[in-house]
């Protein structure tokens, strides 16, 4: 029987075990492929994993070089359309031979579908995912999936090449420049260890930056969230019930609905974050039962001191009012007036490490009552996540 990618990897002495185990719990915990996730970290170089898969598939793959300055040409072949929905990038055009990046080439189903819709003999080859949705990106404005993961700042600048529009004397990725920057998040769940903290000071007041967009698509279905937003009592939507759809998860984002949907009936304005790699990122939220646009995926500075930077370095529940730094400013504005008198943030905690962020910020919070329900939820979910890294370990078995 054939390896899998990550058993292979380990085999060729490409990265250790305790790398894959640790990129495995990030792809449970928030979700991508795993060869993405393994360049992000910085436990393989880019052109070894491409090496690596190109003997695997046996389809030739493509250098990142080769994806700098893309002939307008081969370019038209494929409108953008074509381009999102089967995730290919077109290469070059040689009469009617049409050659495309594919992160997964053995698509033939993809491969006969274009060669119907274009009219030309389509030509496979690979790149790894990474390299080609920021290829899309850049080309067809194709927004890249993106995940809790913050790829290594080495990564990025290598990526930023497509941007500069032209190559130069920059080597490819090497993995041994590179250090991880996830966690080793095991299944082991840390003492919670909450604690008010004791913020004084007056509820900050400032105009807000722009209007709040409130749109209705999302990661989540909130038009189904509305409509399980009361349990078929006509209730609120009860711990039991969302108890129920945490131990019933199949995906990181299973969690963020269960969360919203307990929360979210209780609270006015819920917010979720992802922590990775010593950043905070938006992944979802519930302004009056729908999600705020701006904020998924938002990346908040933690350049000076915020309630967000607080609960991260300590680990420890904030309770109390925002204050006049950029990202506390930010977060009161993304959910508009009426700002509240305090907020609490209660911090989700792995084998000591943060891994989420639940957020509470209703203009008269009863902070006493909101910190039992948080916790009570918060407690559920954290075993909901070490449920995903089981099964992921199961699923290799």
């Amino acid at each position: 029987m054939a390896l899998k990618l990550g058993e292979l990897l380990v085999s060729k002495k490409l990265f250790t075990r305790k790398q894959l185990e640790e990129a495995l719990q990030a792809q449970a915990v928030f979700g991508g492929k795993l060869g993405t996730i393994l360049i992000e970290m910085g436990a393989i170089g880019e052109l070894d994993l491409a090496q690596v898969l190109s003997n695997q598939l046996g389809v030739p793959f493509v250098h990142p070089d080769q994806l700098v300055d893309i002939p307008a040409a081969a370019l038209k072949a494929l409108t953008p359309e074509l381009a999102q929905k089967y995730q290919v990038l077109p290469l070059r055009l040689e009469k009617r031979i049409l050659t495309v990046v594919m992160a997964n080439p053995r698509d033939l189903k993809a491969i006969d579908e274009l060669g119907l819709r274009t009219g030309y003999v389509i030509r496979p080859i690979l790149a790894p995912e990474l390299r080609l949705t920021y290829a899309l990106e850049h080309y067809y404005r194709i927004p890249r999936k993106k995940h809790g993961y913050v790829p290594h700042h080495a990564v990025r600048k290598e990526l930023a090449r497509l941007e500069r529009g032209g190559t130069d004397a920059a080597e490819p990725i090497a993995a041994q420049q590179l250090k991880p920057s996830l966690a080793d998040m095991g299944v082991d769940l840390a003492d919670m260890g909450v604690d008010l903290a004791d913020m004084a000071g007056e509820p900050v007041r400032p105009p807000l930056a722009k209007p709040i967009v409130v749109h209705a698509e999302s990661q989540l279905d909130h038009e189904r969230l509305k409509v399980l937003m009361k349990s078929p009592g006509g209730l609120p939507f009860s711990l039991k019930l969302a108890v129920q759809k945490l131990t019933e998860v199949r995906h990181h984002e299973d969690i963020a609905a269960a969360l919203l949907l307990y929360l979210g009936t209780r609270y006015t304005r819920v917010a979720l974050f992802k922590v990775d790699g010593g950043q905070v990122i938006g992944w979802s939220s519930a302004l009056n039962g729908l999600p705020i646009v701006a904020f998924q995926n938002h990346r908040f500075s933690l350049d000076e001191a915020s309630a967000l930077k607080t609960v991260l370095t300590s680990q420890n529940c904030f309770s109390g009012p925002l204050g006049m730094s950029r990202t506390d400013l930010e977060l009161l504005n993304l959910f508009g007036e009426p700002f509240p008198e305090n907020i609490l943030i209660l911090p989700l905690v792995m084998r000591g490490k943060v891994i989420c962020l639940i957020y509470l910020g209703d203009p008269m919070l009863d902070q006493a009552k909101a910190l039992s329900e948080i916790q009570k939820i918060a407690e559920k979910a954290l075993l909901s996540f070490e449920l995903l890294i089981i099964k992921s370990k199961i699923l290799r078995l």
